[in-house]
This record gives C-alpha cells, structure tokens and sequence, in this order.
C-alpha cells in the first residue's frame, strides 16, 4: 500500500533552512495509490509517518480490515528515516508489517552530515531500537542505504552495518 503526499520529508537536508514547508501533518487517512498490476504495498513519501502516528495507525487498521482492502499487515512496509518513540511505540503494538528505515549512513558524524534527523535521534538509538523491535515483534527491520561515492561507501562502513 503507498501512502503519498505532495509534501516532502521535513527531516531531509535543508529541513529548517528558510523557504523548507516545515512539518505537514495529514489528518486524514490518504488513499491509496494505484500501482500497476495491483496495489503497491509501501507507506512512504508522505512526509514521517511516524510524526503522524495515529492517522498511519487509522490508515493500517483500514487497509488491514476484511471490509477495507483486506491486505495482510505482513505485505505492507512502513519507512521511516528513525523516529524512535514512533518505533518504540509500533514495537508495543506489535504489528506484523515491515519496518524500513532509511540509514544511509551507520556512523553518527557521516549520518548527521547527510540525515539531521540524526541530531534528534542518534543511530547508536537508532539500532537499540531495532534491537529492541526485533525482540517485540520478531520482525527484522529492513535498511535503506543509499551509497554516497567517498561518503558513506567506505569498508570500514560496511563493517558497521554488518555487526
């Protein structure tokens, strides 16, 4: 299930800067978008859903429901850049979806640089999170990583990522 908004993410670079929207916060569960062959299974590009938990939470529950769309919440991904009371608060309800989020980086001065919301929740956090998400729900949290030559590509990197 894709879940947009024309708002962009207001933890991305320039978050903050003068001209940057600031947080849009949706008070209505969005409908969901049309993939080709079906329905795309994916809650993102909505800004941070888990800046607006209790309509994401509305929106699950609908689209999980036998007389709503029926998908089961093990075919639907949530991303997220790493809010992590929004992590904790899904690994307390236990929902079986996947939970994607957006690393790019597993250090915090090379994440901090390229993701500010770094600042607020610190990738050390951030895997103690998943950590404990893991242990809740037996889910593994899938990363997103998107390699930046001389940046974030490093072996010594990887080696972070890997332990």
């Amino acid at each position: 299930m894709l879940m947009q908004k024309k708002e962009g993410c207001v933890y991305l670079i320039g978050a903050g800067e003068p001209g940057h929207p600031g947080v849009h916060q949706f008070h209505h569960p969005p409908h969901p978008c049309k993939a080709r062959g079906g329905y795309a299974r994916c809650i993102g590009g909505i800004g941070e859903p888990l800046d607006n938990m209790d309509t994401v939470l509305r929106f699950l529950t609908l689209v999980n429901h036998p007389k709503g769309l029926n998908i089961g919440m093990r075919h639907i991904s949530l991303s997220t850049c790493g809010v992590i009371p929004g992590i904790r608060r899904l690994a307390e309800l236990q929902l079986q979806l996947t939970l994607s989020v957006s690393l790019h980086a597993p250090d915090s001065e090379t994440r901090s640089r390229i993701m500010p919301v770094n600042r607020a929740y610190d990738v050390e956090e951030l895997f103690a999170a998943r950590h404990d998400y893991f242990q809740k729900t037996g889910r593994r949290i899938s990363f997103e990583y998107a390699m930046i030559d001389g940046v974030n590509d490093h072996d010594w990197q990887a080696d972070l990522i890997a332990r």
